[in-house]
């Protein structure tokens, strides 16, 4: 499939670290994504996204590994899902998000910072969901992940790990 999505950068009156960096700019990823299921239950997922505008957002490649178990609850289909996955990215976005310029270490008084291209994160994550009519779904899920290697080692990481619990409400069209 192929999917939009605004990327909404970053401002550097967000926190005194970012003090004397500039402002990495809104952009619009695109997104191609591909699942394989290899059994019913098992299935490998792979992304890649794109910045549109050229804004320094690079590229980010995902790919995971996912579970999935259907069963039901009160005659309602649901079904309880995990999965790991692991992120790549270009020099560009790790440029842009956590390195540090040499001018830029003179205005911000924090160490000059290059990343190469490399790893980005690992995530693991469990959620439920539940088919409330043929276009109707409700899911829930919770995740963690870690930075890892030129981005988790940038002067501008202060926290390595994340964990985001969401809920939401999608429809289905064009089956």
């Amino acid at each position: 499939g192929i999917a939009l999505r605004f990327d909404s950068g970053r401002k550097s009156s967000q926190s005194a670290l970012l003090t004397g960096l500039p402002d990495v700019e809104r952009t619009l990823r695109g997104r191609v994504y591909a699942n394989y299921q290899f059994t019913p239950r098992w299935g490998l997922q792979f992304s890649a996204t794109q910045d549109l505008l050229d804004r320094g957002g690079g590229l980010i490649l995902r790919q995971g590994l996912g579970y999935g178990l259907p069963f039901k609850l009160a005659d309602l289909p649901m079904e309880w899902s995990a999965g790991v996955g692991l992120s790549w990215a270009d020099r560009t976005h790790l440029k842009t998000r956590y390195g540090i310029t040499p001018e830029q270490s003179a205005t911000a008084g924090l160490p000059s910072y290059a990343p190469s291209a490399g790893l980005l994160d690992w995530s693991a994550g469990a959620g439920v969901s539940a088919a409330l009519s043929s276009r109707w779904v409700l899911f829930g899920n919770l995740s963690s992940s870690r930075l890892l290697g030129d981005a988790a080692r940038s002067p501008l990481t202060q926290d390595r790990g994340n964990t985001r619990l969401s809920l939401g409400l999608a429809y289905r069209c064009c089956n």
